[in-house]
């Protein structure tokens, strides 16, 4: 833009001299004396004259025209760039693109964001705003060309994405109708009539359906990809979602927008959510028995949301019968209970709920604090917690007090114990058929986010511990079996980590000991908690009807016969947990559990059983996105 306004000056200066020039006699010149020269004189002049101006104006429009082409190469660049790290899976080189919104990472992950970059998108046009890049790029969809406005700041690294541009959305303004208000921007203030007409017909057929009795509805169009929210219903603008090759909002934007509508209004429609819940657990394996109380236990919860909700469907599915994968998986159902991973996340198969977290209704204080975390990864909340698991580090009191080591132990002191076993007796020191002593460990020296080189040192650490029985060859169930055979044949480990459910068992056989997990400082031991919560299918139809049932069930007791810990004090409160657990291993849990640490998303790639007796520190790379 600014080479443009110099060419202009440029151009209009030439002309003013030019016309000075041409009009400009000198007195002492007679008319006849000028009318005496040859006639084609002026036509000369005026000849010169066009070639000087075109000349200049030719220059300036190139100088012009190059700087365009040149900012949208880069853009193109960039782009190009973008497509290729989202092929790759990539999400490191992907994300180094964009500001570090966490927000505005993630939304990158939504499925339409994906049909995007799987389009090839296009530049066919990038001005420079102040600074800020407005680009219109097109990409094709099914078949279907569609456009789209994007944003870029010029920074010291190269370009990279913003969010939005207030200069060209301009003031959102707000209007008022019978049905309630609509906000929207400047810019798309000619769609108006549009969006008022989508969300009065939604609102008319579904009249007697609102859930709510919402004397005013408020809705607004958004600058951005808005999250989903209980109480601010919004979507975002068809310059930001995607235009059609006319230029107009497509009868894809409008069928979406209304699904939207219909959505954030909570209607009240008969409809069907399919819930999935997960009836394996990779560290231990459950029962035939764990899986019918299970599975009969979200029986009857559904039995019971359903007489207070009898227009809504709960469908409980064994994640069993559905495909391994992922992204495919989370297609066939509306929500699930089953533990978190990077996976689903990655490739854009759950929601996003930490706007939804906002919701009052749910009280976020009325959870435990290390529980609450464990549905978190990278600053954002994928998963609403339901239970904990706390695993317990169990002894055999004969074996121990030979060796004249008792806990409280320091890592030192467990190793020296283990060692002391093992060389007074054929027994093994310890039997590991679950990977919590490794996050102990790897806690217990590292109060930040776990990386490489902690899990190097931990895993270095583990291998010098001698004869240790570790059953990682086995499959979760058989491996959970075996180390129950092995301790239940006169005890063939002087220490080994179970469920708390499992300390009744293991008293059948005399002198079982109960000790928190080893520590640093044999003053604060911090051991692992196995999170479970719900997660939303980024596919459901009923997003918000799936959350509500999230809530319903975080207010349920946790349904698993393993004492899992419920997310809720007021849960445990009602249900009187504490109360229940037997001592000793009452006071254990109790004095153990404050200092508790959740493992996240991220911790859970480093101690898999696969990678122990490789002491692999290095976890298998994430590939992101939908393959």
């Amino acid at each position: 833009m600014r080479s443009r306004n110099v060419s202009a000056f440029i151009f209009s200066h030439v002309i003013l001299k030019c016309m000075k020039f041409d009009w400009e006699f000198d007195a002492e010149i007679e008319p006849e004396s000028f009318r005496s020269r040859p006639p084609y004189w002026r036509w000369l002049q005026l000849a010169l004259l066009f070639i000087v101006l075109s000349a200049l104006a030719g220059g300036g429009w190139w100088r012009v025209r190059s700087a365009e082409k040149a900012l949208l190469q880069s853009v193109q660049d960039i782009l190009n760039l973008e497509v290729a790290s989202a092929q790759l899976g990539d999400g490191e080189q992907f994300f180094t693109f964009f500001p570090t919104d966490p927000f505005y990472r993630f939304s990158q992950l939504q499925p339409i964001n994906q049909s995007f970059y799987a389009g090839n998108p296009q530049v066919t046009r990038a001005q420079l705003h102040d600074d800020v890049i407005w680009a219109n790029v097109t990409y094709t969809v099914d078949g279907a060309t569609q456009q789209r406005l994007l944003f870029f700041d010029q920074t010291s690294s190269g370009l990279r994405h913003r969010v939005h541009d207030n200069a060209f959305w301009g003031v959102q303004k707000r209007t008022r109708y019978p049905w309630g208000q609509l906000l929207l921007h400047e810019a798309d203030e000619e769609w108006r009539s549009g969006f008022a007409t989508a969300i009065q017909r939604n609102l008319t057929e579904y009249s007697n359906a609102l859930v709510n009795n919402r004397a005013d509805f408020t809705f607004a169009i958004t600058d951005e990809f808005a999250p989903l929210m209980v109480d601010s219903p919004s979507f975002p603008s068809p310059r930001v979602w995607g235009l059609g090759a006319d230029g107009e909002p497509s009868a894809e934007y409008w069928a979406a927008f209304d699904h939207a509508v219909v959505t954030q209004l909570e209607l009240a429609n008969e409809y069907t959510i399919r819930f999935a819940i997960d009836v394996s657990d990779t560290a231990s394996g459950y029962t035939a028995q764990d899986v019918r109380f299970r599975r009969n236990s979200f029986q009857s919860l559904a039995q019971a949301y359903m007489r207070l909700h009898p227009d809504i469907t709960i469908e409980i599915v064994d994640l069993t019968t559905l495909p391994t994968d992922p992204v495919a998986r989370m297609r066939l159902i509306d929500g699930a209970v089953m533990p978190l991973s990077a996976d689903l996340v990655v490739s854009g198969a759950i929601l996003d709920l930490t706007e939804l977290a906002k919701d009052p209704s749910l009280q976020t204080g009325d959870f435990y604090e290390q529980i609450w975390l464990g549905g978190y990864w990278q600053n954002r909340f994928w998963q609403l917690p339901l239970s904990a698991q706390m695993r317990m580090l169990f002894y055999d009191k004969a074996m121990v007090e030979s060796a004249e080591i008792l806990p409280p132990w320091t890592f030192e002191d467990y190793e020296e114990l283990i060692a002391a076993v093992q060389a007074q007796t054929e027994k093994s020191g310890l039997l590991l058929s679950a990977p919590d002593l490794l996050y102990a460990h790897a806690f217990a020296y590292n109060s930040g986010a776990l990386d490489r080189n902690q899990a190097a040192q931990t895993l270095q650490w583990f291998s010098q511990i001698e004869e240790t029985r570790f059953l990682n060859e086995l499959e979760p169930a058989v491996r959970r079996q075996q180390a129950l055979t092995i301790l239940s044949s006169n005890r063939q480990a002087a220490t080994w980590i179970d469920v708390p459910s499992e300390y009744e068992y293991h008293s059948l056989l005399s002198g079982l000991g109960v000790a928190p997990f080893p520590s640093s400082d044999r003053l604060t031991s911090i051991a692992p908690l196995w999170v479970e919560g719900g997660m939303i299918s980024s596919a459901s139809e009923h997003p918000l009807a799936v959350w509500d049932w999230l809530i319903f069930l975080s207010h349920q007791a946790p349904k698993l016969n393993r004492r899992t810990i419920p997310a809720r004090p007021s849960v445990a409160l009602e249900t009187s947990f504490w109360q229940t657990v037997p001592q000793p291993l009452n006071a254990v849990m109790r004095s153990a559990f404050p200092t508790t640490r959740a493992i996240t998303v991220e911790d859970r790639r480093y101690f898999s059983a696969e990678s122990i007796p490789a002491n692999r520190s290095q976890p298998t790379p994430l590939r992101w996105f939908s393959p």
